[in-house]
């Protein structure tokens, strides 16, 4: 049973594109560090694989939503880009690229205002949005 089970799952890989073991070699043996550490990197480059995945079903499916609502005649869609935030976790950890922002502004290698905006996810491309920011969020020096 267990060999069949697991010769499902490596055709799952297979189909998916996912490396061979992710889903078929979850055991919990003695490893190196090196294995370890190896094992981790290639892992995360799966789940961000995933993700990527997800967010361009999600980008077709707006555009689908917009040429739907073209369709019958509804308000139209804005052409926003599609944003979505994965919140803090194993791969991303939000508090800890906010204080790397504040390390590189406090070296002067990152002007303030941007790390604000992406602090706060606002845009900030051009000179007038970081005037905005810098009335809006920074005190007068």
């Amino acid at each position: 049973f267990l060999d069949r089970k697991r010769e499902y799952l490596r055709n799952v890989e297979a189909v998916i594109g996912l490396q061979r073991g992710v889903l078929s070699d979850v055991h919990d043996l003695q490893r190196t560090a090196t294995e370890v550490s190896a094992s981790a990197a290639e892992h995360c480059l799966t789940v961000m694989d995933f993700q990527q995945m997800w967010q361009q079903a999600l980008q077709q499916t707006l555009q689908l939503c917009r040429c739907l609502a073209k369709l019958y005649a509804l308000p139209e869609i804005p052409d926003a880009q599609l944003s979505i935030d994965w919140g803090n976790g194993i791969l991303y950890d939000e508090e800890r690229i906010w204080q790397s922002h504040l390390e590189m502004v406090e070296k002067g290698l990152l002007k303030p205002e941007l790390a604000v905006a992406w602090r706060f996810n606002l845009p900030a491309d051009t000179p007038e949005q970081l005037e905005k920011i810098r009335g809006t969020f920074m005190p007068q020096v």
